[in-house]
């Protein structure tokens, strides 16, 4: 555009809404939508192996190692195989069976891809139980477990004593669950819509379900709603005070109602059986099939479909989702035969994920935590070996709790004769220092092409008005 087309009459005002509509797309903060995935996603760290109780035994060695080579991932992080190998010794004249724990904060649903734990002693696999503790949240959020700088916030963490009261919790049946049932199963020979109603509940009452996708209170009951077709029909289970099921169908799509025939079938049941059902078709039943694991998993249920019950609501489909999905204590426990005066290697190897943190750095900042306050219930500790293998895609430990070298190999160790203070916290990033998520030549040159943009913009606006009032002048 040259400055005799803007005197042969071009449509200024055109020229200038256009230039407007640049400007303000080349100056908008358009950085700001670039990531559309999370910007954090938290993690938990590891514990050390601890004694339950108090025994003679001591630690004479631990070589702990984050090895990332393989170059898995979980959703958001690189994924390790953590291994920490005890060298332990019985000083004692006598032979003893030391319970050993290991305790993890994690879901019920990570168990699925944690199939990778091992636990051995002197080479042989050792049996172990799960015990299945508190959920780990705050207002139904994630705990964050480590701060901006990569550290481990201590205050959000259970103790080794608070872990041992979670994962001892009773299993008793709650009160609202207690006794027989009546299980409603409803089949259809077509594809229609179920709106079955309970329309009265008693205070101590419970409702179980399978296959109901949404309900609603009412007065004083509730309406249950789902898809019912040959083949998969809806189970509801009513504990307690509960009125016989009302049942109407509908268009799929819930307008019109029909006269739909529905088989309803009435059998007693208790709520435990009902749960031990549909936590078999689980993933994380499907990690650890022993029925030992089934008693606790079912235990542990019928604690949330209690505390589900008191609100008055169904335990649905969803609400078991929910129940295997949110962070909580796990303690893994296993007994070790050490004879008198003799040594046991013990070793336990599982995977481990991290902390993502893409908040303040051009690239994702991933944390990894080892908690080693427990390893002080032994009797004696020494001599610690740390050693990480970082993934390729973030080959760096840029920030570390514990001094380390990085080896010609790419590797990072340190080694210490006692326990150290603090607990080990390592962050990888895929340079050897962190850079601001602002920083850096690229958006230098992109804040000088904005200001290159604007003074061309303000040029041409000054052209524009000086133009269009010699026009006004002339005519």
């Amino acid at each position: 555009m040259t400055l005799s087309a803007l005197k042969k009459g071009f449509p200024l005002k055109r020229l200038w809404t256009a230039l407007l509509c640049a400007a303000l797309a080349v100056l908008s903060p358009a950085e700001a939508s670039a990531n559309s995935g999370p910007v954090r996603m938290q993690a938990s760290p590891s514990f050390a192996v601890t004694p339950l109780s108090d025994c003679p035994v001591a630690v004479t060695g631990e070589d702990l190692s984050f090895d990332f080579s393989s170059q898995e991932r979980s959703d958001y992080s690189p994924l390790a195989k953590a291994s920490a190998r005890y060298e332990m010794k019985n000083p004692s004249s006598g032979a003893l069976n030391v319970q050993m724990a290991f305790p993890m904060i994690a879901s019920l649903s990570d168990l699925s891809r944690m199939q990778g734990i091992g636990i051995r002693s002197d080479g042989k696999d050792l049996p172990f139980r799960f015990s299945i503790g508190e959920e780990q949240s705050v207002d139904s959020r994630p705990r964050a477990y480590f701060s901006d700088d990569g550290t481990l916030d201590s205050a959000v963490l259970p103790s080794f004593g608070e872990i041992l009261k979670s994962a001892s919790k009773p299993s008793g049946t709650p009160e609202a669950l207690k006794g027989q049932g009546t299980l409603y199963r409803f089949s259809c020979a077509g594809l229609v819509r179920l709106k079955v109603g309970l329309k009265e509940m008693g205070q101590n009452a419970a409702v179980l379900t399978t296959g109901v996708n949404g309900y609603s209170r009412t007065d004083s009951g509730i309406l249950l709603d789902g898809m019912c077709e040959p083949g998969a029909g809806m189970s509801v289970l009513a504990v307690g005070d509960v009125s016989r099921p009302d049942v109407k169908t509908y268009t799929e799509n819930g307008e019109k109602e029909l006269d739909a025939e529905v088989r309803t079938t009435a059998t007693e049941q208790d709520a435990a059986s009902f749960l031990r059902e549909k936590l078999k078709n689980t993933e994380a039943y499907r990690a650890y099939p022993t029925e030992e694991f089934l008693s606790e998993l079912t235990a542990a249920a019928l604690r949330a479909a209690g505390d589900i019950a008191k609100q008055g609501i169904a335990f649905g489909d969803g609400e078991l989702y929910d129940f295997l999905a949110k962070q909580r204590i796990l303690l893994l426990t296993y007994e070790v035969p050490f004879p008198a005066g003799g040594a046991r290697q013990v070793s336990v190897q599982y995977p481990v994920s991290g902390e993502m943190n893409a908040e303040k750095t051009a690239s994702p900042v991933y944390s990894y935590g080892y908690l080693l306050d427990p390893a002080k219930n032994w009797a004696r500790f020494q001599n610690l070996s740390v050693r990480v293998v970082p993934p390729k895609e973030a080959p760096y430990v840029v920030r570390s709790s514990l001094p380390m070298t990085r080896s010609q190999d790419g590797s990072y160790t340190a080694k210490f004769n006692s326990l150290p203070d603090g607990d080990l916290t390592f962050s990888l990033y895929p340079s050897e220092k962190l850079t601001p998520k602002n920083g850096g030549y690229h958006t230098g040159r992109h804040v000088l092409f904005r200001a290159f943009t604007l003074a061309a913009v303000c040029l041409l606006s000054f052209l524009y008005f000086r133009f269009f009032r010699r026009r006004k002048r002339k005519t």
